[in-house]
């Protein structure tokens, strides 16, 4: 779904309740930068120059730049993402953006513990992998 912003109704999913909202991110980018965020916040974040702490946390500024350049887009549209994420996959606090969930790089998540766990947690795999999966569990 569509992301935007209106004057009257702030922020939306698919459309503004008055009609005069504007998009300001298409369905088809939102889920594309929403993929590669993960990526970058989850696994390979230092291949695009972006520090990533013990905590997971990487700087906003940094991410932005990266988003910029490959996608064209801005703080607005970035916490419009974070803010809309159904799965609660991001989190932005004091300038600092990190991916909650699904790490392979190393990452304490002590810090979860503190905070509600969603009721669905998702893994994407190939249906080749579900047996094994199964069997002996996540693997990293």
């Amino acid at each position: 779904m569509d992301l935007g912003v209106c004057k009257n109704c702030g922020e939306f999913e698919d459309r503004c309740a008055c009609g005069k909202g504007k998009v300001l991110l298409s369905s088809e980018d939102r889920i594309k930068i929403s993929k590669f965020l993960s990526g970058i916040l989850r696994h390979f974040g230092k291949d695009f120059g972006i520090d990533i702490d013990g905590d997971g946390w990487a700087r906003v500024e940094d991410v932005l730049r990266v988003l910029k350049e490959r996608y064209g887009i801005g703080k607005r549209q970035l916490e419009l993402i974070v803010n809309f994420d159904k799965k609660g996959r991001f989190e932005i606090r004091n300038g600092k953006i990190r991916a909650k969930y699904g790490h392979s790089i190393a990452v304490n998540t002590a810090w979860s513990e503190s905070r509600e766990i969603p009721a669905k947690l998702y893994h994407a795999t190939s249906p080749k992998n579900v047996e094994s999966i199964v069997e002996r569990g996540l693997l990293r």
